[in-house]
């Protein structure tokens, strides 16, 4: 076991400040060359971001927290507010993607990467291990131009490390909302299993609430929504059936778009892809009962099918008021020798013609 104690002094540390585009792994050393000063630049109304880097050089573990305050403007006139201060854990990756060269690898898998920051009082740092602080700086819009500057403060056990940070804000604004439409990929089951709730339960549509929030805050307008099983096992609408005829039920469909823009992520609703390889994911009445099957996007079966399903969607849209905000992907990455049941998907139920209103196929 390692003590958790030890003399005074930073000497017992290494510390230095390395950019938010770097991944920093538990093994990285201190370069010769190494910052030990946050220096920024920043327009208003943006975020900029830094990482402090320690690393204790003998064999204790450092009990680790962060202090932070705000920025006080040279010459007077205003300060920013204190950094948000987050600490950065890792994830273990198993295998890398086998087209990456591996000169573009951050590390050769087996390997524990850099990916999660944790809102905690503390944490643990272990002998001859790097562990880094993650800062966020909220620049406000209404900031006046110039240098700001303070000092974040680490307390590791008995010793006190004072990291100098200065931010030039320019005199450049950033607007509240961008034009540009980005968009994130996401799946269902995986956001239940990693967060340890069920599908649909309270706890995932807190979570939901969580992950739309910080998406606003980084000026996600796109919301994905899953529509059917690509890239997912669930999805947001509930189907069943009366003889040959379809029912939809968009509660969580609802639920969930209803979740983001009350968040702020407002723009473009698009809807998850209906199909992929040059076959759709269809829903069919058979026996009394509904069930999956995959069928090329020219067949009668995916007629069937899409006919009443973008009718359905199409009016539940008109009702909700979202139909000039909705796009909806069809196929992945269609290529030219899916042509014709690409088109045939786009012609199916209620796709209208360019130039009217209505469902708008994208292709990915």
């Amino acid at each position: 076991m390692y003590p958790v104690s030890e003399p005074t002094g930073e000497q017992k540390y290494l510390f230095w400040v390395e950019d938010s585009l770097v991944k920093v792994l538990e093994d990285q050393p201190m370069s010769d060359d190494a910052s030990k000063k946050v220096n920024l630049h920043a327009a208003r109304g943006e975020y900029e971001a830094a990482q402090i880097a320690i690393r204790p050089t003998e064999n204790f573990i450092a009990r680790m927290r962060v202090e932070c305050s705000p920025l006080k403007r040279r010459g007077g006139g205003g300060e920013l507010p204190a950094p948000r201060s987050r600490f950065v854990d890792s994830v273990p990756v198993r295998s890398n993607s086998g087209s990456t060269p591996p000169e573009h690898l951050v590390a050769k898998a087996p390997a524990w990467i850099p990916e999660v920051l944790y809102d905690v009082s503390d944490v643990d740092v272990w002998p001859n291990k790097t562990r880094c602080i993650w800062l966020t700086f909220q620049i406000p819009a209404s900031a006046e131009p110039g240098v700001y500057t303070g000092k974040v403060r680490i307390y590791a056990n008995k010793a006190v490390i004072a990291v100098p940070v200065s931010v030039r804000v320019h005199d450049v604004t950033v607007p509240a909302k961008g034009k540009l439409r980005i968009t994130n990929w996401v799946k269902l089951d995986n956001i239940a299993r990693w967060h340890g709730c069920r599908m649909f339960d309270e706890r995932f549509w807190e979570v939901v609430r969580i992950y739309a929030e910080n998406m606003a805050a980084h000026r996600h307008n796109v919301i994905f929504t899953p529509m059917s099983i690509f890239f997912t096992k669930e999805k947001l609408i509930g189907i069943s059936a009366k003889g040959k005829k379809l029912h939809f039920d968009f509660s969580n469909f609802d639920h969930w778009v209803e979740t983001f823009i009350e968040a702020g992520v407002v723009g473009t609703i698009e809807g998850g892809h209906i199909g992929g390889g040059g076959s759709v994911h269809c829903w069919i009445p058979r026996g009394g009962e509904v069930v999956y099957e995959r069928h090329p996007a020219d067949s009668p079966e995916a007629e069937a099918y899409l006919s009443q399903f973008f009718a359905a969607l199409q009016a539940h849209l008109d009702r909700k008021g979202w139909t000039d905000i909705y796009c909806q992907h069809l196929m992945d990455e269609p290529s030219s020798e899916w042509k014709d049941v690409y088109n045939a998907a786009a012609r199916c139920g209620s796709i209208p013609a360019a130039g009217r209103r209505g469902l708008m196929p994208i292709a990915s």
